[in-house]
């Protein structure tokens, strides 16, 4: 695994640093906008958020894009900057519609905690729920239970960061007109290095082995789209 990856972690401690607010993406240095490649074992193919942050009158905001090998969009998400971390503001979701046309879901959002900028021990809960309708009449429901696990170190690029990890534990619930009621469980962890961001994170049913995805990469967006012109 760490032959594969450009990030891993030593031993995680059970410290909590007074301010978190330096281990999340770095809002001022990602103005003009910046891809972050993640990179898994064996035969997963890369995925790619596009980050790039907006300082307006309405405030400071972080702007995401999801891409996987297609580099078709398959997601939007907007966050803002708050006294006390990151809230979520705007989720989308993009995917084609049988006709190959592609179309937007817009997501509606119960609790937005993204990321706190002040933890104190593994007991607080950083509550993130959100639902939407898929164009079957499906109901999808999404609920994250987010924990502070601990502080780390990563290394990047042959460099050492102080990090932070969090747990998770998410319920995605599938309530079909027809077809009925559906949930499953879901467990993770999510690591963010200082100065960098999120670089690394992994997630699973319980009871399985979770899928890990590793920072490999970041560069400007003119690469990734240099990339999918090769491609097509």
């Amino acid at each position: 695994m760490l032959c594969c990856c450009a990030v891993f972690f030593f031993a995680c401690r059970n410290g909590a640093p007074n301010d978190l607010r330096a281990y999340y993406f770095p809002l001022k240095s990602l103005q003009e906008g910046m891809v972050y490649e993640y990179r898994a074992k064996g035969e997963l193919t890369p995925v790619y958020w596009y980050y790039r942050s907006v300082f307006g009158p309405e405030g400071r905001f972080l702007t995401a894009t999801y891409y996987e090998q297609e580099l078709e969009p398959l997601q939007f998400v907007r966050e803002k900057l708050v006294s006390n971390g990151m809230l979520l503001k705007d989720l989308r979701i993009y995917s084609a519609d049988s006709s190959g046309v592609a179309r937007q879901t817009p997501v509606q959002i119960e609790h937005g905690n993204i990321f706190p900028f002040k933890v104190t021990d593994s007991l607080g809960v950083y509550l993130y729920k959100v639902h939407w309708t898929e164009p079957s009449g499906e109901e999808v429901t999404v609920t994250r239970n987010r924990r502070f696990a601990g502080d780390t170190t990563f290394v990047f690029q042959g460099k050492n960061y102080p990090g932070i990890l969090f747990s998770t534990l998410e319920a995605v619930a599938l309530d079909h007109p027809t077809q009925g009621f559906f949930e499953q469980q879901l467990q993770g962890r999510e690591g963010y290095a200082k100065g960098i961001g999120m670089v690394f994170f992994e997630k699973g049913p319980i009871g399985t082995l979770p899928i890990a995805y590793y920072l490999h990469d970041r560069y400007a967006m003119e690469r990734l789209e240099e990339q999918a012109r090769k491609e097509r």
